[in-house]
Parts: structure tokens; sequence; C-alpha cells
């Protein structure tokens, strides 16, 4: 389940990224082309890309989070705090600020199991 929801995480993400990216890459080139871009997708595909994020992304991400504290590779504190920060990490997702909780995990996540080189229990 956590490897599924891994891979439902970073393909929502990249998907969401290229939603973000096209309307701006259409513009650039529409105007070396002179052609106006993709008009009617200019408010649709930002808004795709920020569901994609929300609901996408951001729900597997968190299961992916718990999942991992069964591992036995963190520290104690970590595996206390990682579901409240899952928690977080769903209810706040609409604002496009707390999407860092995730990214501030998984460096924290990799310094812990960095220094704990312990194999999977």
């Amino acid at each position: 389940m956590v490897r599924v929801s891994g891979l439902l995480a970073a393909a929502a993400i990249l998907i969401a990224g290229a939603a973000f990216a096209t309307v701006p890459a259409s513009l650039v080139v529409g105007d070396i082309a002179g052609d106006p871009g993709i008009v009617s997708a200019q408010t649709l595909l930002p808004s795709l890309g920020y569901m994609l994020l929300v609901a996408g992304a951001m729900i597997p991400a968190a299961v992916v989070m718990v999942g991992s504290t069964r591992l036995g590779l963190f520290s104690r504190w970590f595996v206390w705090a990682t579901p409240v920060v899952a928690v977080l990490l769903i209810v706040t997702a609409p604002m496009v600020s707390a999407m860092a909780l995730l990214p501030i995990w998984v460096a924290v996540a990799a310094v812990l199991h960095s220094r704990n080189r312990r194999t999977p229990t």
C-alpha cells in the first residue's frame, strides 16, 4: 500500500507540475510564433494542477509518511510526530504554503535515516 501510494503521489506531483507549466510555456512559445497559445486552457490547467497537488498528491503522500514509520528506521519522536504532520498536510493542503510540510518531512526523514543505518525489522 505504501509503495502504491508513493507512486501515486509522485505521479500526481509530476502531472500537476506539467499542468502548471503548460500555460506559461504556451504563452512564451505563442509570443515567439505569433500564436496566442492555449487560450481556453489558461484557467483550466492551473486549477487542474492545484487539485492534483491537493487531492492527488497530498493524500497518498500522507499514507506514505504514516506507513514509513512502521519500518522501524526512525526515532520515537519522529514516529509520533509523523501522523500529526500527515493530518496537517491533508487538512491544510488547500493552503499552498502548507504543502511545504512534505519536503520538510522528507528532509528530516532523510537526515534521521542517514544517521540510523539499521535494516528494517
